[in-house]
């Protein structure tokens, strides 16, 4: 995983029943931080949006490095970006991607019409 605050994974892979998971080995989290990949002696991620304005936008390099790094470490894996310039992410969409993830666990798919 992607991520500019790793540490906030912590309590995933440390406790509950995550954190048990993670023990046993039945699962495993590696963590990549852009900051790791810059360049500079501030590890600076943020650059300033094309044609001005208020706000920071990630600096594409050092996402791009993370990312490789990340693809590096588990071939085949698909990358997912969560944006606010994307569509909404529903409950139906995480009952999918837990489908693709792990199908033998996934939920039961529901009914669209009335019993």
């Amino acid at each position: 995983m992607v991520t500019l605050f790793p540490e906030m994974f912590a309590a995933l892979t440390q406790c509950g029943v995550t954190g048990k998971a993670v023990e046993s080995g039945l699962l495993s989290l590696s963590l990549f931080n852009p900051r790791d990949c810059a360049t500079d002696n501030r590890r600076s991620v943020d650059d300033r949006p094309y044609g001005g304005g208020p706000g920071m936008v990630m600096s594409v390099a050092p996402l791009q490095a993370a990312i490789k790094a990340a693809r590096a470490g588990a071939p085949g894996a698909r990358v997912a970006c969560l944006s606010p310039q994307g569509r909404r992410v529903e409950q139906r969409d995480i009952e999918a991607l837990a489908a693709r993830l792990c199908p033998r666990n996934a939920p039961p798919r529901r009914s669209s019409t009335p019993d």
